[in-house]
């Protein structure tokens, strides 16, 4: 009896972990930083850039995905081909329980979107006030969530194991150029 339960337990945990780990490696979040330099505020040197336009492209040029960055924090959203921003569908309504789901559901469709595509970025595209950038370089850096090893499937503990995705980049606003900051 007490070899069934331990097979038990360790078939549990292995199940556990390898749910965790698949989860991770078919959702993913991707964050991209607009820098912009321009006029000092708060001591800050880079601001956010907001209400820039991206579009995030292959090596041979070929549409990814695009984006937006919003007018208040400049925050870049990211629109799924079918679903949209989800920002914008949450919004949709002023129930809280409604827009809670409305954006889990959004987020859900958005993660596994976003992990079929976003390694092979090579290339943005960016618009923003007069400037219009095409075909910068871009570094997506890539980080696995190391909670698929000891993942609690509960929102407020940690939740689902996911693959981060980041992008940095740099601009000059005033003269429309892209930077390198060293």
């Amino acid at each position: 009896m007490i070899k069934k339960v331990i097979l038990l337990a360790i078939f549990i945990l292995f199940s556990a972990t390898a749910y965790g780990y698949w989860h991770m490696s078919t959702h993913g979040w991707l964050y991209i930083s607009l820098n912009g330099l321009g006029t000092v505020t708060n001591g800050q040197k880079y601001e956010n850039i907001k209400n820039a336009k991206i579009s995030l492209l292959t090596h041979d040029g070929k549409l990814l995905a695009k984006g937006k960055s919003d007018n208040k924090y400049g925050v870049v959203y990211m629109a799924h081909p079918e679903i949209g921003y989800c920002v914008e569908e949450a919004s949709k309504t002023t129930d809280i329980t409604a827009t809670r789901q409305s954006w889990k559901d959004c987020y859900k469709e958005q993660s596994k979107w976003l992990i079929d595509w976003v390694r092979q970025v090579r290339y943005l595209d960016v618009v923003f006030g007069a400037c219009r950038l095409k075909k910068i370089p871009v570094v997506v850096s890539e980080s696995a969530d190391p909670w698929w090893l000891w993942w609690v499937p509960h929102p407020h503990i940690g939740g689902m194991p996911i693959t981060y995705f980041t992008m940095s980049l740099y601009f000059d606003v005033v003269n429309c150029l892209e930077m390198r900051p060293y």
